[in-house]
């Protein structure tokens, strides 16, 4: 897993916390927090709504998915998704996460699209914690299809041209997709739950060929 720079710091608090259910599978979670992010280089600062929705394991680890709001300092907005996975450790939740940004800013579209990886930790008794945002350095640029052909081969059931295309090398893409996998379990420990549903994600990254932007 390569890592660009620090995209940003991030601190806050859990604001609400509530167990969904609880089976073979583990105990299902849904978290609630709300921060401060203090964003480096060209990523905004603002401040961060998002909620988590977790399965916890015996041993202490867990893995899910996530969404959230981030309100910049300029106005802006941009959604994120994400898939994290982490373990208990010392009495604080340690993590991973994926992330993906989504926004209509012109000023921000660079994030469109945009990967980025966000070390957690979190303190279950104080109920405050903490992030930092790195740069996800997987992609290559190479010379695009033809619009003609990227609508035939990936947008063949909309009308009208395709968004302007931003073309991944495939190989760089499975390479990366497999150095995201290795290295976060190297960094969690592996654990067969957990490996099975980040192994899923490294699934989709491999199916990736071009990813649309607005730039």
């Amino acid at each position: 897993m390569v890592l660009g720079g620090k995209m940003w710091e991030e601190k806050g608090k859990v604001i609400g916390m509530s167990v969904k259910s609880i089976g073979p599978e583990g105990v299902h979670m849904e978290e609630t927090f709300a921060t401060e992010v203090k964003g480096l280089g060209r990523a905004p600062s603002g401040r961060n709504i998002g909620t988590m929705d977790l399965i916890e394991v015996p041993g202490g680890f867990f893995s899910g998915t996530g969404q959230g709001y981030l309100v910049t300092q300029d106005g802006d907005s941009v959604v994120w998704k994400c898939y994290s996975m982490g373990k208990s450790e010392a009495g604080k939740y340690k993590s991973v996460n994926i992330i993906q940004f989504m926004t209509t800013s012109q000023k921000l579209s660079w994030m469109n699209g945009y990967i980025a990886v966000d070390e957690g930790m979190s303190d279950p008794k104080t109920m405050e914690l903490s992030s930092t945002g790195y740069e996800w350095k997987w992609e290559r640029i190479v010379p695009c299809l033809s619009a003609r052909s990227i609508q035939s081969r990936l947008f063949a059931e909309e009308n009208g041209p395709p968004p302007s295309v931003r073309c991944v090398d495939r190989g760089m893409v499975k390479a990366s997709a497999i150095g995201l996998y290795v290295g976060l379990m190297s960094y969690i420990g592996l654990h067969q739950i957990c490996a099975a549903r980040m192994g899923s994600l490294c699934s989709q990254l491999l199916q990736l060929s071009c990813l649309s932007r607005n730039d």
